[in-house]
């Protein structure tokens, strides 16, 4: 499985998923809430038609997708045992938290709802029982590339959005939502008679991304400010310096799948004279 991650903790705000690789500005963009000029984004509907699709993964599921994650991580501690000496050192990792599943479901025909602006809106309920956190890959028709998918717990939170045209060939992961159960929201103001989507994938997340790094954690409540200075200047008020030595501290976590299995890590944002965003992480993150 190809390796996918979201940025779903920073201390200047929250940041939208993307694909494994160097990002840029377009395809990272930051999702913040900059104060009351900029209101939080919620669906656009209530009443649209909605396909659900849930999964009830079992303890034993559970706990094979937990084993094979685990094969291979440490073989040479019980040779050395065996053979009278120091074993090595556990490598380090990123932790673990969470299951992918196949839906193992089938393309759909979508209803879809007309907006007064001419777009069309349709939902997704995704729900994988006892799941702490939810994410799910979508394939929707290849050509949708215009509009975006909004994503939430459930009605009436905010939401947070991802533009359809960062789709693969209509392979298009959700942000991460908190609970066992995921609202998508599809806005597009293309053709939509006679699509098709598929739910194709399910993260089943046994430990909530936002409390998974405990205390001292990246914030995700936190927004970005208005200014955002560089970290390697100084200024005559303390307020303003104090504000710069904050900015250094920003992190983020990553979320990603590969293997079967969802992992977490994390990395700090730095910038660049061409304007990209960059991660810097760990070597065994990816």
């Amino acid at each position: 499985m190809r390796s996918k991650f979201i940025l779903v903790g920073l201390m200047s705000g929250l940041v939208s998923l993307g694909s494994f690789g160097t990002l840029s500005a377009q395809e990272m963009p930051s999702r913040v809430q900059a104060g009351a000029s900029a209101p939080p984004v919620t669906l656009r509907s209530s009443t649209a038609p909605e396909m659900e699709v849930r999964i009830a993964p079992t303890s034993k599921q559970l706990l094979e997708a937990a084993q094979s994650a685990s094969l291979g991580e440490n073989v040479a501690a019980p040779l050395a045992k065996i053979l009278g000496v120091k074993p090595p050192p556990r490598p380090a990792a990123p932790r673990r938290v969470g299951s992918v599943f196949a839906s193992n479901t089938e393309s759909r025909s979508v209803q879809w709802e007309t907006q007064a602006d001419g777009n069309s809106v349709t939902h997704i309920r995704i729900t994988s029982t006892g799941a702490l956190g939810i994410r799910a890959k979508l394939q929707l028709p290849a050509g949708m590339t215009m509009g975006e998918l909004r994503v939430v717990a459930k009605q009436g939170d905010a939401a947070e959005s991802v533009p359809l045209w960062v789709a693969q060939q209509g392979e298009i992961w959700t942000p991460y939502t908190e609970g066992q159960t995921q609202l998508v929201e599809i806005i597009t103001p293309q053709r939509v008679a006679g699509t098709q989507m598929r739910v194709v994938d399910i993260v089943h997340f046994e430990e909530s991304l936002n409390e998974a790094l405990g205390p001292g954690a990246p914030s995700v409540t936190k927004a970005a400010g208005t200014c955002n200075p560089d970290v390697v200047c100084t200024s005559n008020n303390a307020t303003t310096d104090a504000g710069i030595a904050e900015r250094a501290k920003s992190v983020v976590r990553l979320s990603f799948q590969s293997g079967g299995s969802s992992f977490l890590c994390s990395a700090t944002l730095i910038n660049s004279p061409s304007q990209q965003n960059f991660l810097l992480t760990a070597n065994h993150c990816f």
